[in-house]
């Protein structure tokens, strides 16, 4: 006897189509942009954080964004892609003002599904269909994910949806536990992932957890407005812990710029930093690069000892 084939993958080593799979993270850590690149990845068969997706048709029902706002990320990330024209495998359902509850949106989701032959649906942010539920019910949470599951299991689709962390530091409890509600939030999905602060700004541990892919070790995504960048040197054990400042101004850092005529190097201008601001190696070289590029140091390029050097320049 044959076994059952297994569904199509949608994203190597990640996604299967047919499945659940559910983002998780803290209030303002670009959730929403991270899965509209997502999204676009799936529709033009691009690689995302080092994961290789298949070219599919992709539904975003956007329930949050203003419709011009989610143009506007769509079109800068298009762009930080380096994807030039339409995308017509993506296609974006703009319900900010029409959220309801799952169980009165399902029959209208499968009915915009049904002239497609859709691989994928994000549904962000899922607390926007929760209707009267409360998401720290595992009965009613429960019956929500059935509604999901039924949309996944009769449109053969990737249902992907998007949740918060609970209040307060997540640091310190295991990835599978940071999500707020009901445990049923994290035993439903077929596939976790969670994007948790790391101690340097701007940057979060990603973990995944996995019911049908081989495991996969955490890593480290670091914001490169519009989109996330993969950072696998990284420390993927270094959280955010509560109380720790993160934050460290450009003015701040150049205050940090030791002033000798022939100019510093990058090493001598770090200890400093470190040791006025307590900045960390990765916050500090993320604060460099953006001095450079807005001309307020430069490097030296002229032959001699000065070469390699720092200095500051007229806008510094």
């Amino acid at each position: 006897m044959n076994p059952p084939p297994k569904p199509d993958v949608l994203v190597e080593g990640l996604l299967h189509r047919g499945t659940k799979a559910i983002l998780a993270g803290g209030s303002k850590s670009f959730k929403t942009w991270t899965l509209i690149d997502l999204a676009l990845q799936i529709s033009v068969g691009g690689n995302w954080w080092g994961f290789k997706c298949r070219p599919a048709k992709v539904l975003f029902c956007n329930f949050e964004i203003q419709d011009g706002f989610f143009t506007e990320r769509l079109e800068a990330i298009k762009a930080a892609r380096g994807i030039v024209g339409p995308t017509p495998n993506l296609h974006v359902w703009n319900l900010r003002g029409y959220a309801t509850d799952i169980s009165e949106l399902e029959a209208a989701i499968k009915a915009q599904a049904s002239e497609h032959d859709y691989f994928a649906m994000i549904m962000d942010p899922i607390y926007k269909c929760l209707g009267e539920r409360d998401e720290n019910s595992n009965g009613q949470i429960a019956e929500m994910l059935n509604a999901l599951e039924r949309i996944a299991v009769q449109l053969n689709t990737m249902i992907l949806f998007g949740h918060h962390y609970a209040k307060g530091n997540a640091s310190g409890k295991y990835a599978i536990d940071r999500m707020s509600g009901a445990g049923a939030w994290a035993r439903d999905p077929d596939t976790i992932i969670t994007m948790t602060p790391h101690e340097e700004e701007d940057a979060f541990v990603v973990d995944m957890i996995l019911r049908n892919m081989a495991p996969q070790e955490p890593f480290v995504v670091r914001r490169a407005h519009p989109i996330m960048v993969r950072d696998d040197d990284a420390d993927t054990e270094k959280l955010r812990e509560p109380g720790k400042r993160q934050g460290y101004s450009l003015q701040e850092v150049l205050a940090t710029f030791p002033k000798q005529k022939d100019g510093t190097t990058s090493g001598e201008w770090q200890a400093v930093a470190e040791d006025v601001l307590g900045i960390s190696n990765g916050t500090f070289h993320n604060k460099k690069k953006q001095l450079l590029r807005k001309q307020m140091v430069f490097v030296s390029e002229s032959p001699g000892p000065q070469k390699g050097k720092y200095f500051l320049s007229a806008r510094g």
